[in-house]
């Protein structure tokens, strides 16, 4: 079974825990992240983003959204 573009980019938040638009392009193809990231987030899935600066090749910076995968804490329950 081939996996979708969703399934590729939560594995990869699962495995690394956050990823940007260049990476997602790199090392998985995908193209627009922040459609994935939308699908994912009404499936169900908590992912902050924030920007962030990242080195540029003339030596500035450029600001870029990074995404990263909140997994919640499991509740605990007391026994009374």
């Amino acid at each position: 079974m081939t996996k979708t573009q969703n399934d590729l980019v939560l594995e990869y938040l699962q495995k690394f825990g956050h990823i940007t638009s260049l990476q997602a392009f790199e090392d998985l193809g995908v193209t627009r992240i922040s459609a994935r990231i939308y699908d994912l987030r009404q499936d169900g899935h908590i992912i902050e983003s924030q920007f962030i600066d990242v080195p540029r090749r003339n030596g500035q910076t450029a600001r870029v959204k990074r995404y990263t995968l909140v997994i919640p804490e499991p509740q605990t329950t007391l026994d009374l």
